[in-house]
């Protein structure tokens, strides 16, 4: 950076320009800092207030929480996402099993050309106790007691053999879990899909369970504000992962399963002062959209 300078004033020296030009100065990269408090938090915060010296466990006046939302302006995303990949041939039922007896035909014949050629042995013929005679022949009525003994010995030769294969092909639980998490792995570098739940009431803890670990196995990040009356529940990551998410949050859950001590507070209170009126627990999205980057380490 020093040498393209000096090279610049010597440029400007040699063409009798006597005027100073810092064309990479950190001015001309320079932008504009965030506020010390953003506008919607002013009534929160305070006038004289900051994020560090804010009591986050004050109690906060019902007045200064609304519906409304700040819609952040939208950024052009850094890349071109590209054209969607092409979508597979949909093929149906009979195509497919069509599809699937070609193959095999095409494997046993070449399978068929080895043992012609000597590179494989000769099959042996599969022998059931339903098939004996009509493979055998005269020799099951030779001595019938010694072949269904040989059958029986093959028939469980080949249980044995597939159940072999089975156990070595069989996944362990961590290659079982790693296999789910790269399923649901999704690249978030160019953009990543983000949502804003409100919930009602978040008291119960099945429902914080669902929230907290669907979120974790989905690979997304975010955070859940409590306030008594609107809870809200932010994620981020990709596509697939928040529109998983969005179906728990809009239809998988019962949101209208009161929690226990919410009933017995709502009881012990009806008894006092007569039945009050409750309102329904629900889940609604206020804000759906992509972002240029993920804004949290994990889920909490």
């Amino acid at each position: 950076l020093e040498k393209l300078k000096a090279d610049i004033a010597a440029t400007v020296k040699r063409a009798g320009m006597d005027v100073e030009l810092d064309l990479v100065s950190d001015l001309s990269v320079r932008t504009i800092p965030p506020p010390a408090v953003e506008w919607w938090d002013l009534p929160l915060v305070g006038p004289d207030g900051t994020y560090d010296i804010f009591d986050f466990e004050s109690e906060i006046a019902d007045e200064h929480i609304t519906n409304l939302v700040q819609h952040p302006v939208p950024i052009q995303p850094p890349a071109e996402l590209g054209p969607p990949p092409p979508k597979p041939l949909m093929l149906t039922k009979r195509e497919r099993k069509k599809l699937r007896r070609q193959r095999r035909l095409e494997a046993q014949r070449e399978k068929q050309a080895k043992i012609r050629l000597g590179l494989l042995p000769p099959e042996q013929p599969k022998v059931k106790i339903s098939n004996l005679m009509r493979v055998l022949g005269t020799e099951a009525v030779q001595d019938p007691t010694r072949v269904e003994a040989a059958v029986r010995a093959q028939a469980r030769a080949r249980q044995l053999k597939h159940e072999r294969h089975n156990a070595e092909n069989k996944l362990t639980k961590e290659q079982r879990r790693e296999r789910t998490r790269l399923r649901l792995l999704e690249n978030t570098h160019v953009v990543v899909q983000s949502a804003v739940f409100r919930v009602r009431d978040l008291s119960r803890p099945q429902h914080r369970f669902k929230v907290d670990i669907n979120a974790t196995q989905l690979q997304l990040t975010g955070v859940v504000l409590e306030h008594a009356g609107c809870n809200l529940v932010v994620v981020e990551g990709g596509n697939k992962g928040v529109n998983r998410y969005k179906k728990l949050m809009l239809r998988r859950i019962d949101w209208s399963e009161a929690s226990a001590a919410g009933d017995d507070g709502a009881v012990a209170a009806a008894t006092a002062a007569g039945p009050l009126e409750k309102k329904p627990n629900s889940c609604v999205v206020v804000w759906e959209g992509k972002i240029k980057r993920r804004l949290f380490q994990g889920f909490r």
